[in-house]
């Protein structure tokens, strides 16, 4: 210990003992002191705030948005691409909408292999439905489509039709947000 010091050793031993303590602090074990396997019917969400609900037509708040956010998928979400500029990317949908002359319409193709949680499949008819319970449920963010969107069409198995009721540049946006699903 000659060259190292006292201190520094203290020091050392000192944060080498934290980092022991915070990983067996940070073993699930279940009520009965057993290890708890990561696969099951819980969700353990590790936060100080509260979570006011879990249902995306309603929620707004940023900890009930972030606990929706992992328990499911929007339409798009945004990426830095190699210049540094957020770039709208497809993960439910499997390309950008095409928007129609009048920029009031918008066409969205979407993903054929996904599934629900319970192993429901996932098609443009539970996407309208969702959307439209997201609009018309008059939740606290219902305004983000309240007046703007229209139609809410599924115009075939996997493809969703969007009918705006006047042009919005941002519209595309709204699509990311998670309590849209």
């Amino acid at each position: 210990m000659r060259g190292f010091g006292r201190r520094r050793w203290r020091t050392l031993t000192g944060i080498i003992s934290f980092c022991i303590v915070l990983v067996v602090s940070c073993r699930q074990v279940d009520p009965d002191g057993g290890t708890v396997d990561s696969v099951g019917d819980r969700i353990r969400l590790g936060t100080t705030a509260q979570i006011v609900t879990l249902d995306p037509a309603d929620a707004y708040e940023q900890s009930s948005m972030l606990a929706i956010a992992n328990l499911g998928e929007t339409l798009y979400r945004y990426e830095l691409d190699e210049q540094g500029d957020l770039t709208l990317v497809p993960t439910l949908a499997t390309d950008l909408p095409r928007l129609s002359d009048d920029e009031l319409t918008y066409t969205i193709p979407l993903r054929e292999d996904v599934v629900f949680h319970d192993g429901t499949p996932f098609n443009a008819e539970a996407m309208a439905f969702s959307l439209r319970r997201f609009r018309d449920n008059k939740g606290r963010a219902s305004f983000l489509l309240g007046d703007l969107l229209g139609d809410i069409e599924a115009t075939g198995e996997y493809e969703l039709t969007l009918t705006l009721n006047y042009p919005f540049a941002g519209f595309a946006a709204l699509l990311t947000f998670p309590g849209g699903v």
